[in-house]
């Protein structure tokens, strides 16, 4: 009786675990991102450039932002702000991630030069994709930094990183 009982607790066992294999959760993984010489036309809202990603190599992408609000003026400033918007990030193969921004601006004056430089803190969203992104969730934090730069010569170029964590939706 006791070797009947081991083998149907041993098979319900295996069972259980073979049915929690094919429902496993999504997996979840680090995703880092940079690029340099970016642009950015402050007239549309809308970036461009390339970088290298985790998971997807050289890639592309083109975003558009919108300032959700200003901050009052202080000295020395530019402009100060908060935006949101939205980007596509495209890999070498085609393959896409998709994005929701939101972030805060500063942008300050060199007052020997009189040139802008600034810092854009950015959090992305991934709210899906394409080819093996299909389904993509997570998140990533990073920044633009523009190096100084004349606020008349458009578009405006920047340097950027992020890092975060990426859900592939894929089964294990």
């Amino acid at each position: 009786m006791l070797s009947r009982i081991s083998f149907v607790t041993l098979a319900a066992a295996f069972a259980l675990i073979a049915g929690q294999v094919g429902t496993a959760d999504a997996q979840s993984v680090p995703i880092k991102g940079s690029g340099t010489e970016g642009m950015y036309d402050p007239g549309s809202g809308t970036y461009w450039g390339e970088g290298i990603v985790s998971h997807m190599g050289r890639s592309s992408y083109v975003g558009n932002i919108v300032i959700t609000d200003v901050f009052p003026p202080t000295p020395g400033t530019f402009f100060a702000g908060l935006f949101e918007g939205t980007q596509e990030l495209v890999a070498a193969n085609g393959d896409k991630l998709f994005f929701d921004v939101s972030g805060e601006v500063n942008l300050e004056i060199d007052p020997a030069t009189g040139l802008v430089f600034g810092t854009w803190l950015l959090d992305w969203e991934i709210t899906g994709g394409t080819g093996r992104f299909e389904g993509a969730t997570g998140s990533t934090e990073g920044a633009a930094i523009n190096p100084p730069f004349d606020p008349a010569v458009v578009p405006w170029i920047f340097d950027w990183y992020f890092d975060g964590e990426i859900d592939l939706a894929k089964r294990r």
